[in-house]
């Protein structure tokens, strides 16, 4: 994954998103099945983000990368968009 999308998912993107969702506090707050759905759901909502704009930018040779963690609201978008959350 790192190859494919270099400079666009960050090394920032993955430790800051690793903090955020890996916090003590958090996990102890909202458990930590939790913690971890919305770690994934923020990746893959990333990921998805992703191919979409190499998609609409196909001539665009290098997109715009991620240096936090998408804010609830887009993840929820760009995966309703790709099909939904599976809940």
């Amino acid at each position: 994954l790192k190859e494919k999308f270099q400079y666009t998912l960050t090394n920032d993107y993955i430790l800051r998103t690793a903090s955020r969702f890996g916090d003590r506090s958090y996990v102890q707050q909202k458990g930590i099945d939790t913690a971890v759905m919305e770690t994934t759901e923020n990746i893959v909502a990333a990921l998805y983000s992703l191919l979409d704009r190499r998609q609409d930018g196909a001539k665009v040779r290098v997109v715009r990368g991620f240096r936090e963690p998408l804010p609830p609201e887009e993840v929820l978008a760009v995966l309703e968009r790709h099909g939904g959350r599976g809940d």
